[in-house]
């Protein structure tokens, strides 16, 4: 998960951002305490999946 999260940072040009980058491991630390972090990988399994869908759908719809 931290590997997910760290290459989003880095896409999104923030991995440059201090703050965002404590936020980050702050909230990665949270989840990890709570024991969650299988349920944030598996819903963004879920809306990936969802996406992945409503694009073919949308390219069929076109033609």
């Amino acid at each position: 998960m931290r590997q997910r999260c760290t290459s989003g940072m880095v896409a999104r040009g923030l991995d440059g951002d201090g703050g965002a980058v404590r936020q980050l491991e702050y909230q990665l630390e949270v989840i990890g305490r709570m024991g969650i972090e299988g349920y944030f990988l598996a819903v963004a399994q879920v809306v990936a999946a969802f996406l992945a869908d409503q694009l073919v759908v949308y390219l069929l719809r076109d033609r």
